[in-house]
């Protein structure tokens, strides 16, 4: 979170959005590397669905329940992560040097 908000304070509002944008594309590619690798591409697209299946439920504690339909939930051993700060510095670097 705190880097987060130094790329905000670094950026200022004008190149803000680009960053923005390039720090979720980073991201999401660098999920989709991860979900591959792991080979765990069918499970998080099916807590995806169950994810939004529940999402006007008011809360999202009931896919994270004993026996619920989820097959990982953030809290289980060896789930797969990605660490986002590469992808908040490169949208700080992109939207600064652009």
């Amino acid at each position: 979170m705190k880097l987060l908000t130094a790329f905000g304070a670094f950026l200022g509002p004008g190149r803000l959005l680009v960053g923005f944008v390039v720090m979720a594309l980073v991201g999401g590619a660098m999920a989709l590397i991860q979900m591959v690798r792991k080979r765990v591409v069918q499970r998080t697209l099916w807590n995806l669905y169950v994810l939004f299946k529940t999402l006007g439920k008011g809360t999202f504690t009931g896919w994270k329940k004993e026996g619920s339909e989820a097959w990982l939930t953030v809290d289980t051993p060896g789930a797969v992560t990605v660490p986002y700060g590469v992808a908040i510095s490169a949208g700080a670097l992109y939207a600064w040097f652009l």
